[in-house]
């Protein structure tokens, strides 16, 4: 035998292991608190980033509250309204929006695509304490007058270095995710086949991997500018060379899990099979591809907005939102909806998508001139309208993650939310995402027209109370799902499940799965119950 050749295996090492063999699932766990840290068990780091993500997701929407709260009334310091403003856009996106996104995806997707867990679940666990530890740390540095721009100098040293551990935890999780739905699939469930919320977690973690290194360069040169004076001039102007994270087209990353979510909950609740699938799997990638925006950095290229490129892309990405909503309208009309929560929280996370992607084409637009004026607090611009548009997406986010916690709520937590507090926390979050957004684009009008510039105080005024909405509806999200029915539901709980997730038992088993049924399309569970009719 040549020793280049592999020993034959013996007969032990050729049978595959039992589902609760497997690194990290729940039955290798101390339980309790020693459990919960310890655990790579995917479903307990989905639920962990979605609670800690929605407990920073509202301290973030409080501090944009305040932020324009101030700006109507001004009763804040100088220096407190430009920690309150960077907190909130930092905390909105990399400590909520993102977060909860991969919440979601982390527990998810394994089931979607019939996987035993997520893929590297230890790195998974790390990812998670990792982003958990850089959240506390980016808070601390705050408190302690740091942040972008602040006052004591080793607290923004200390801001850098949180910050960039949340970016490598977040970009770790994501190559999670991807790794799971690329290399983990079930016999017969391609790519083309998975579920469109599973495929929009490739596309925008694919989005996260190509950006978010854009925004930890940044970051180290900054700190080095900072820490060492190396002269490259940034520290004169710091969140200025990260303004471009919170603009167009960059700030559509974090809304691109909510095209799959508004997917999967429209073709659940209609019964039917997603009508036009490969048109709507193009959509989300094209939303994807378009929001792309790490090129766009105003504080390295003044002229960005000028270019053809980036009003093109600005201009373009309204397109695969509308071939979205097309293909749900018709998904719709072809089946016999059931009007839950979940899709009261998915109409309106399209509504308010929707009407940002459109806002966002106008302030591209260079006639219109809307990143010219607004808020001068620290020596850059801070236009109202960017800040509407920021806020009407965080909104979707809000909105598409509660659609997704209602939807699969009898996996997540094995009971159905409570129906009357759900509709409310959608009726509330879809008005108030609307009223904290427009009066901002109504503001950025204004300020091109001197006769309206005295409505600025009334115009944040009503933006604050909008934003106030949003944080009710997601409190309101959390209690109807604490104060969901008792009952265990069945595998199907919503009794038109499509994909695999509802094969197994809500709660999942440890291992998630037993005998998987056989995948021959993109809806498993309505081949199964056509072959039963026909037979």
């Amino acid at each position: 035998m040549a020793i280049t050749e592999t020993r034959p295996a013996t007969v032990a090492e050729l049978t595959p292991p039992e589902p609760d063999r497997f690194v990290g699932l729940p039955d290798h766990d101390p339980g309790g608190f020693a459990g919960f840290i310890g655990t790579g068990d995917h479903k307990g780091l989905g639920i962990a980033y979605l609670v800690l993500g929605s407990l920073f997701g509202l301290g973030a929407l409080t501090l944009d509250l305040l932020f324009h709260a101030e700006q109507a009334s001004h009763f804040l310091p100088k220096d407190s309204i430009d920690q309150i403003f960077t907190l909130g856009r930092v905390g909105g996106v990399f400590l909520f929006a993102i977060p909860v996104c991969l919440g979601l995806a982390t527990y998810l997707t394994p089931l979607q695509v019939g996987a035993n867990t997520v893929a590297f679940p230890r790195a998974a666990a790390a990812a998670f304490w990792g982003w958990l530890v850089g959240s506390g740390m980016l808070i601390a540095a705050y408190a302690i007058n740091g942040g972008p721009d602040g006052g004591g100098f080793k607290a923004v040293d200390l801001f850098y270095v949180a910050f960039a551990l949340v970016l490598v935890s977040l970009l770790t999780a994501s190559v999670c995710v991807v790794t799971t739905v690329i290399a983990m699939r079930t016999p017969g469930l391609w790519l083309t086949r998975v579920p469109l919320f599973s495929w929009s977690v490739v596309v925008a973690a694919s989005l996260w991997l190509l950006t978010l290194p854009a925004v930890l360069a940044n970051l180290v040169v900054l700190y080095l500018d900072h820490h060492y004076g190396t002269g490259a001039a940034f520290a004169a102007d710091q969140f200025a060379h990260l303004g471009w994270i919170f603009g167009v087209p960059q700030l559509y990353v974090i809304a691109i899990p909510v095209l799959g979510v508004v997917s999967d909950v429209v073709a659940t609740m209609a019964g039917v099979r997603q009508n036009q699938r490969g048109v709507m799997m193009t959509a989300i990638a094209a939303f994807g591809i378009l929001s792309f925006g790490a090129y766009a950095q105003p504080a390295f290229d003044p002229l960005v907005w000028n270019q053809a490129l980036y009003v093109g892309m600005g201009v373009l990405i309204l397109l695969p939102v509308l071939g979205a909503v097309a293909g749900w309208a018709v998904t719709l009309k072809s089946g016999k909806p059931s009007v839950q929560s979940p899709l009261l929280f998915a109409f309106g996370a399209a509504a308010l998508l929707l009407l940002s992607v459109a806002a966002g084409a106008v302030f591209v637009i260079r006639p219109f001139d809307l990143h010219g004026a607004g808020w001068a607090e620290k020596g850059f611009v801070l236009p109202p309208y960017a800040g509407g548009l920021f806020l009407l997406v965080v909104a979707a986010v809000t909105l598409g993650a509660s659609a997704g916690l209602t939807f699969w709520a009898p996996k997540l937590f094995g009971r159905f939310a409570k129906e009357s507090l759900a509709r409310l926390a959608a009726l509330v979050g879809l008005v108030g995402g609307l009223v904290a957004g427009l009066p901002l684009l109504v503001y950025g009008f204004a300020l091109k027209a001197s006769g309206l510039a005295d409505a600025a105080k009334f115009l944040n005024g009503t933006s604050a109370v909008g934003t106030a909405l949003v944080i009710v509806a997601l409190v309101l999200v959390w209690l109807s799902l604490l104060g969901g029915k008792g009952d265990a539901p069945a595998n199907d709980a919503w009794g038109r499940g499509q994909s695999l997730e509802w094969t197994t038992a809500s709660p999942p088993v440890a291992g998630n799965f037993g005998v998987l049924p056989p995948v021959e399309s993109a809806e498993p569970l309505l081949d199964a119950a056509e072959s039963e009719d026909a037979s």
